[in-house]
């Protein structure tokens, strides 16, 4: 386990996986009616398929938000609440951790 994660988890003990997606968001073409076609994975596979749509769409608007601005891989964005990990491993590929 990395140092960065076990000082996370010393800091929030009760830190735990909300959610893990992989999506692509050129996979729709840009047709909204085809928006679940972009979701490649999501856990838990249970998750009503509006809220993984949520996610994913927060998701994408940030990615696109920092393929404009920045060309690093990973990204991390933190709130009082949850923490969202978000990593591009090819392009136009992300994977996305919510904690």
């Amino acid at each position: 386990m990395s140092k960065n994660i076990r000082d996370q988890q010393q800091q929030s003990p009760n830190l735990a996986l909300r959610s893990f997606t992989i999506f692509n968001p050129t996979f729709s073409k840009g047709k909204e009616e085809r928006a679940m076609d972009n979701i490649i994975f999501f856990h838990p596979p249970t998750t009503h398929p509006n809220t993984q749509m949520n996610t994913v769409g927060f998701a994408t608007a940030v990615t696109a938000l920092l393929e404009r601005f920045t060309a690093d891989a990973a990204h991390e964005i933190s709130t009082d609440t949850r923490n969202w990990t978000l990593f591009s491993p090819l392009p136009d590929y992300w994977m996305v951790m919510e904690t």
